[in-house]
């Protein structure tokens, strides 16, 4: 994980503090928080207190380790300023009319509208992957299906979730 990267230990030495620091840099980081609101989040969010030179430095190595990703940040956010739209991996577009709302629109939108891409065509794989079979899609919640199965499909359910589930994801996020 990137708090064992960041800290330069195995993760089995990485104690559940740690951890949970771990989800407030990576969340802090993909949604764009700068040092003191990562610092803010991570004592609020996660129990977790840190210094601003701690929040800075985790900030930078976080930056440093997933280059790619902070240049997609910028790279979404140099689009929106110049179009005034962003689209989702999926297609889907939003209007960014408020030059204030950019930052914020450039990687909220483009990551939550790119998961619910992804769910909605993990359904349309799914639904399809059962037919035929004692097993039906009754709910999602965030990335997640719940399927109702017959006792004897159970397994055989199972992998078809994995599969497909797995088949939309690659299918929608190709290198």
């Amino acid at each position: 994980g990137i708090v064992a990267t960041l800290m330069n230990k195995p993760e089995a030495e990485v104690s559940s503090e740690e951890r949970r620091l771990g989800k407030a840099i990576n969340f802090g980081n993909l949604y764009g928080s700068g040092a003191k609101t990562f610092r803010t989040q991570a004592r609020t969010g996660y129990k977790v207190n840190i210094s601003l030179e701690e929040a800075e430095a985790f900030k930078r190595g976080f930056d440093d380790t997933y280059s790619k990703l902070r240049w997609w940040q910028i790279e979404n956010e140099r689009k929106c300023s110049q179009s005034g739209r962003l689209r989702t991996v999926g297609g889907r577009e939003v209007s960014c009319p408020d030059p204030t709302k950019i930052y914020t629109t450039s990687r909220n939108y483009a990551i939550q509208g790119g998961a619910a891409d992804l769910q909605m065509y993990a359904i349309c794989l799914v639904h399809k992957a059962l037919t035929g079979l004692p097993a039906h899609i009754v709910n999602f919640v965030h990335d997640e299906l719940v399927v109702e199965a017959r006792e004897d499909v159970v397994d055989q359910v199972k992998k078809v979730l994995e599969k497909e589930m797995l088949c939309a994801f690659l299918q929608l996020f190709k290198s």
